[in-house]
């Protein structure tokens, strides 16, 4: 039993370590896009401000569900796409921010749009980032 125990502790240890990386690079990344935090955790689909309050207080209590990190990684996969294409940042702000007419799929709306107002912040994450790495050059 002390055995299983150890285990979970080791586990919530990690998860908790895995949640504060994915956290920093999001944040890191979103500021190439002239994001601010709270900005940055609404595409991340964290919006309780009680959370986000928390989290401020105390970084060991950071914990995100398996669907935030799965946003993250779509979003960090989206950034450095993007990066490739447009290694200044302020091109990358203007790239997230303005609506591409020849990108039927993000609705007319800048990709930035798309993600803050889709429904599924992971449907809108994932679809963006697999039209970004799909592009020619």
């Amino acid at each position: 039993m002390q055995h299983f125990t150890k285990l979970q502790r080791a586990k919530q240890t990690q998860r908790h370590q895995d949640s504060r990386l994915a956290l920093r690079n999001l944040f890191k990344a979103t500021r190439d896009w002239g994001l601010d935090r709270r900005e940055s955790l609404a595409l991340a689909g964290i919006s309780s401000l009680h959370q986000i309050g928390h989290w401020s207080s105390s970084a060991d209590d950071i914990l995100l569900t398996d669907d935030q990190v799965e946003i993250i990684s779509y979003l960090l996969t989206l950034h450095r796409a993007v990066a490739l294409r447009n290694p200044r940042q302020n091109e990358m702000e203007k790239w997230i921010k303005h609506a591409d007419p020849q990108q039927p799929e993000l609705e007319g709306k800048s990709p930035l749009e798309y993600l803050q107002k889709h429904p599924s912040k992971l449907l809108a994450a994932k679809t963006l980032s697999h039209l970004v790495c799909q592009e020619k050059d």
